[in-house]
């Protein structure tokens, strides 16, 4: 800011490089005058929306890295079940090769669910079995404007916990056995299936 009659200093002040200077001016009030003129400036440079769009084009460009690049398939529903959007994860999930070929299905909704275990049928009849997340996003009447869906494959994390009881039961059925013939007098003198009684 500079004072009434002060022009040099304004001169000045751009060879520095300052982009605008604002005159003082007693008669009008210093607050109107500084915003009046600090939105002009903002208008006429684009600033005052320069940094708002970048910073949303970057979120935007961030948000839509993670849709693309996780490996949880994501997707978006009306509420009659058409699929509005889905990520390359649940297309690969699902073996299906194109979006469109996926819209042609249509999934059943609830309004929230989380951790929820369930069978999927992929496009070649083999069974996938995934974790399911889901929110309905309301208007503020309420009514369900879509569903956002997470969607993890946990078929092999099933499967080895299943291998898991599988061969812990075996060997309590090993244990077992081991006591039964512990008590009736027989010992496995080698590996190799020779035994001897007592």
């Amino acid at each position: 800011m500079v004072e009434m009659g002060s022009e040099r200093v304004a001169v000045e002040a751009l060879q520095t490089g300052v982009h605008d200077y604002l005159i003082k001016d007693p008669q009008r009030g210093y607050p109107d005058l500084l915003a009046v003129t600090l939105q002009r400036a903002a208008r006429t440079r684009g600033f005052a929306h320069r940094p708002t769009e970048e910073m949303l084009h970057t979120v935007e460009d961030r948000l839509k890295e993670i849709f693309e690049h996780t490996a949880t398939g994501i997707y978006r529903t009306t509420p009659d079940g058409r699929i509005l959007m889905a990520n390359p994860a649940l297309l690969t999930m699902l073996g299906y090769s194109s979006f469109e070929e996926l819209s042609q299905k249509h999934m059943e909704r609830v309004n929230k669910i989380v951790g929820f275990e369930s069978r999927w049928k992929k496009r070649d009849g083999t069974t996938l079995i995934v974790s399911e997340n889901a929110r309905s996003v309301r208007e503020r009447s309420g009514n369900i404007l879509y569903y956002e869906e997470t969607v993890e494959d946990i078929t092999e994390r099933k499967m080895a916990k299943q291998a898991l009881r599988e061969s812990e039961e075996r060997l309590r059925h090993l244990r077992i056995q081991r006591r039964k013939v512990s008590r009736f007098g027989i010992r496995n003198s080698t590996w190799s299936g020779q035994t001897e009684r007592h």
